[in-house]
């Protein structure tokens, strides 16, 4: 049977539903597995997330960002990070786009503004490679200076443009929320457009509408 997302609660009869699982990664710096007085000690950190990532073979792995903390650099996680300790190949990286800061502005999930907020980011590049990246733990008001790896492509002319779509997730029965870049009294609503000379802009991003209205600033990097 068909479920209604905007009703409260699911139907009366008895049902089975399959859903995406929501993806899980690690806290990137959690409070020792000890014991100790409460469950969540105040310096807990609750940040998380993953990188994915194709090699000059074409092979895709996927890295945690707890691993790459630990390792110190992208070159050598990608070679020893993973659990089974597996190579990567040799020689220079290609270039690649990073997240390098986020700010939100009450963006609340779920009616909670205590509760934290995942984003994922999904980039496409002229050429039709692509690339994911998804942080967990943003807090609804917040200020961040980051170094996210979003893309190995970079824009390298201004017909080179790297559109990247952005998604607040969430689980049953709350849908996902999309952000859409709106230029202040410009008509053009979608993706934020990457271009050869955006490099370090700001983009102001409005949710699950086409007005302007930014609760989401995003900065890129090359």
């Amino acid at each position: 049977m068909a479920l209604d997302l905007t009703r409260p609660e699911p139907p009366a009869q008895t049902v089975l539903m399959l859903q995406t699982a929501e993806v899980k990664t690690r806290r990137i710096r959690p409070q020792p597995n000890l014991s100790g007085l409460t469950i969540q000690a105040p310096d807990d950190g609750e940040l998380g997330g993953e990188l994915v990532m194709r090699d000059a073979t074409g092979l895709t792995r996927t890295i945690e960002l707890a691993d790459l903390v630990g390792h110190g650099s992208l070159a050598k996680c990608f070679q020893n990070c993973d659990s089974e300790g597996g190579g990567g190949g040799g020689g220079s990286p290609p270039p690649e786009t990073f997240l390098t800061r986020i700010q939100t502005q009450g963006i609340v999930d779920n009616n909670n503004p205590f509760e934290s907020n995942e984003f994922e980011f999904n980039a496409t590049a002229w050429d039709g490679s692509t690339g994911f990246l998804r942080i967990t733990g943003i807090p609804s008001t917040t200020d961040q200076v980051r170094h996210d790896h979003l893309i190995y492509a970079i824009p390298s002319s201004e017909v080179s443009r790297i559109n990247t779509a952005v998604k607040e997730t969430d689980g049953w029965p709350n849908p996902d929320d999309h952000f859409y870049f709106v230029p202040a009294g410009n008509t053009y609503c979608g993706p934020v457009p990457l271009g050869l000379n955006e490099k370090g802009a700001g983009w102001a991003l409005t949710e699950d509408a086409c007005s302007f209205n930014p609760k989401l600033g995003l900065y890129f990097g090359w």
